[in-house]
């Protein structure tokens, strides 16, 4: 009974860590930042006067204005925001789940005498994809998010917010696949 319950709760932060990846990185922010450019425009375009000119003397041109770039990622945006989430879920995820993988190993010792031979390869290389989504899932949560989780308290940080966020969200792509990687190898080894 304690094996099930430890697959259970291996399982369960594997589907939290790989799902709350994709929810966040493919479904979220995606459509956040186009309904985020799609209001900018929508707002520019009201500026405009009836003969099409916004009355700054440009002719109707943004004049430098780009909507959509990394620049209008502030504290406020949707991507701080759902980072801002996602990385503490991801950490404790990921540490959940080596958690209950060396639980099992201990627990169940015994009946690993009789495995196929390139088994313990197949989990040393299944070992290294879990580092290799481990350390920039804790980068991110203890050195990233900190560097601008306190803004209000630190008015320098918001020039920092802009550049952290696009290296969170690139931080995140790298842990999905490593972590996707880990858990195909996971279910390889299950099978194996």
């Amino acid at each position: 009974m304690t094996n099930v319950i430890i697959i259970f709760i291996h399982q369960l932060a594997a589907a939290t860590v790989l799902g709350s990846l994709i929810y966040c990185l493919m479904v979220y922010l995606p459509a956040a930042e186009k309904n985020r450019d799609g209001a900018t425009v929508t707002m520019t375009s009201r500026r405009r006067d009836d003969d099409g000119d916004r009355g700054d003397g440009d002719g109707g041109r943004a004049g430098g204005n780009d909507i959509g770039s990394d620049d209008d990622r502030d504290e406020n945006s949707p991507a701080y925001k759902i980072l801002n989430l996602l990385t503490p879920t991801t950490f404790a995820s990921i540490l959940i789940l080596i958690g209950s993988g060396v639980y099992y190993l201990l627990e169940n010792y015994t009946a690993q005498s009789g495995l196929k031979p390139g088994y313990y390869n197949l989990f040393g290389v299944k070992m290294l994809f879990v580092a290799l989504a481990f350390f920039p899932s804790m980068y991110m949560t203890f050195s990233l998010r900190v560097r601008i989780a306190d803004l209000d308290l630190n008015p320098a940080g918001k020039k920092l917010v802009p550049q952290t966020i696009k290296k969170m969200i690139g931080l995140s792509q790298i842990t999905l696949w490593m972590v996707a990687a880990a858990m195909f190898l996971g279910i390889w080894l299950a099978r194996y």
